[in-house]
């Protein structure tokens, strides 16, 4: 209990890069490389767990020195990670926040599929925290002209399945804690799926509605924190 998984590890590398003259994508294949082989910034110190998607990329460019390929896997693993790429592109003209976005996907996930399910979900996530209202019906509207039930029986680790059931139960729930339960009991992906949805609920219901109680238990809480502090800092200056 409290410990997290590859998502949050992804989540804090690509957090830890830096941003000010712009996302570079080869320092954030850099921090994924070193946390699949040393174990830098998981909860235990090694890679307990990784996409099939991921790491075939992450081998690609350690022999190629570049970016793999198009491919034709369309795995979960560029929307999992992505939040921070929304705090930062805040204040962005469009055609630059998108820029970004693309950029980090392509790292490892360069599939047309993962492109524009990413950029939309980053979108969302920028968008609830500068008009949460708008978006909500937004959202609420996608949700009901989608046959998201249909997806119920793909919830293991592909992009689509993941966004929409994420979508789905972030407008159907009334509470972060209602919606972390919703998406685990789906199962399958079960924290990639938790993970998308509850950054979602994260943006809309804030730091005060977790429960000081099981905040306490995350494993390495202090690091977190402080991470999430600094990344305030650099997007406020």
């Amino acid at each position: 209990a409290g410990d997290y998984t590859d998502d949050t590890s992804m989540t804090i590398a690509l957090a830890s890069s830096p941003f000010s003259r712009g996302s570079d994508p080869i320092d954030q294949i850099t921090r994924y490389i070193s946390w699949w082989q040393t174990g830098k910034y998981s909860v235990n110190g090694h890679c307990f767990d990784i996409g099939t998607q991921t790491e075939r990329a992450l081998r690609y460019y350690m022999d190629h020195q570049s970016f793999i390929p198009e491919s034709d896997r369309s795995g979960n693993g560029s929307l999992m990670r992505v939040s921070a790429l929304s705090l930062f592109g805040l204040q962005m003209p469009m055609n630059e926040f998108n820029r970004m976005v693309h950029d980090s996907v392509i790292t490892t996930h360069n599939n047309p599929e993962c492109i524009t399910y990413t950029t939309r979900y980053a979108h969302f996530v920028r968008d609830i925290i500068l008009d949460d209202t708008i978006v909500m019906d937004n959202i609420r509207t996608i949700v009901a002209n989608e046959d998201v039930s249909s997806y119920e029986s793909h919830v293991n680790g592909y992009i689509h399945g993941s966004y929409y059931l994420s979508l789905r139960g972030f407008v159907e729930t009334s509470s972060f804690m209602e919606l972390m339960d919703h998406m685990i009991t789906l199962g399958g992906d079960t924290d990639t799926n938790a993970c998308i949805a509850g950054v979602l609920g994260g943006a809309h219901y804030g730091y005060s509605s977790f429960d000081p109680s099981l905040l306490a238990q995350i494993t390495h809480f202090d690091m977190l924190y402080d991470l999430c502090e600094q990344l305030y800092q650099r997007i406020t200056l």
